[in-house]
């Protein structure tokens, strides 16, 4: 029996492991890891073909079988080619004889970190063999966030929502909410169940709530995540310049503001339709979360169909100069794009709102 666990989702490959540890070889006696690129042929022969201990079952955990420079989720015909030549030291088809000739007591488990296309040889490989194949994707979105909640549940704690939003805004701010051509970071389920541990123990009645994750959460990025676009779309210009300001000493990267800046008037004009379509059909046309959809309703954000447009053509303006090449600084584009948006929003809602 086999199994070929990849993705990028590397907390989720080796909490399966784990699981498969206690199934296949539980008192921990007959289970060797070995990494594949840095071993040699006849090492990981004979961790496929020793016996067991006393009869029980054996596990051969066998890591990076696949030796290719990582150049993104998914690889071209080219890259495979040279990677079914031997792209590493231990060369496919080498491997693939002596996963052919594995003993049948022993349960092997292939980990690759990284996504592989549909087509990969080394999927059609193990779909030959029979084994199981298993892929990791990194949650996002809803998903990524029924997941904190259920990992919580399984601590007998009870993550309320908005406290589940307000943890993996402070961990990730924007990009847990779906992936964008301007993530410098990756959400890493690892950080995120550490949190979900501590907060889990610091509950004195196994509830958590926004206040306790806001007291021992510490904002990964060095400043308040969302005070920047609150400030923004709530109108208070002076405001949100002062917090751009604290942004960018805080070494947050420009393109990474914009993105938040963009995501965020999305959703809120996502917002206006979920009386008339539902909060699940608005967050998956949206690609957001019905969570975010949800906080963002309770807030007073711009609804005014004018006020949307104006904020739309500002982004799409800034967006287009970074694009093409003809804003000589992103950070320029930047300051200019927070004071139009806030301007809109307080234009929108009467002038008498304050500017700070």
């Amino acid at each position: 029996m086999g199994y070929f666990l990849f993705g990028l989702d590397t907390f989720g490959m080796d909490e399966r492991i784990v699981q498969l540890r206690h199934e296949v070889d539980p008192g921990n006696l007959s289970t060797t890891v070995i990494d594949i690129q840095s071993s040699t042929l006849h090492e990981i022969s004979a961790a496929c073909q020793t016996a067991a201990f006393f009869g029980t079952g054996r596990l051969a955990i066998l890591r990076d079988p696949i030796a290719v420079p990582k150049r993104g989720e998914q690889q071209d015909d080219a890259d495979e080619e040279a990677e079914a030549a031997g792209g590493g030291r231990i060369r496919w088809p080498e491997l693939m004889d002596v996963l052919k000739r594995t003993q049948p007591s022993t349960t092997i488990v292939l980990r690759h970190q990284g996504a592989l296309s549909p087509g990969h040889y080394a999927r059609k490989a193990i779909k030959a063999l029979g084994w199981t194949e298993e892929a990791f994707a990194i949650p996002r979105g809803h998903v990524l966030l029924e997941w904190v909640i259920q990992r919580a549940n399984q601590l007998q704690c009870l993550l309320e929502p908005d406290a589940a939003i307000q943890l993996l805004n402070l961990l990730y701010p924007d990009v847990w909410q779906r992936e964008s051509r301007w993530d410098t970071v990756t959400p890493d389920l690892r950080v995120i169940a550490i949190e979900i541990e501590k907060l889990a123990s610091a509950s004195s009645d196994g509830r958590v709530g926004p206040d306790l994750v806001r007291e021992l959460v510490a904002d990964r990025g060095g400043y308040k995540a969302f005070a920047l676009n609150e400030a923004a779309f709530s109108g208070q210009r002076d405001t949100a310049l002062r917090e751009l300001d604290q942004v960018l000493e805080a070494g947050e990267s420009p393109e990474r503001i914009l993105a938040q800046v963009s995501s965020e008037s999305t959703t809120i004009a996502a917002v206006r339709h979920l009386r008339e379509f539902g909060a699940g059909s608005v967050a998956a046309a949206a690609g957001t979360s019905e969570g975010r959809l949800s906080t963002l309703n309770k807030k007073q954000v711009p609804t005014q169909t004018t006020t949307l447009r104006r904020i739309a053509e500002s982004v799409r303006n800034a967006d287009a100069a970074v694009k093409t090449g003809h804003a000589e600084r992103v950070s320029a584009t930047i300051t200019p794009l927070i004071a139009e948006v806030a301007e809109a929003v307080r234009q929108g809602s009467g002038s008498g709102r304050s500017r700070s």
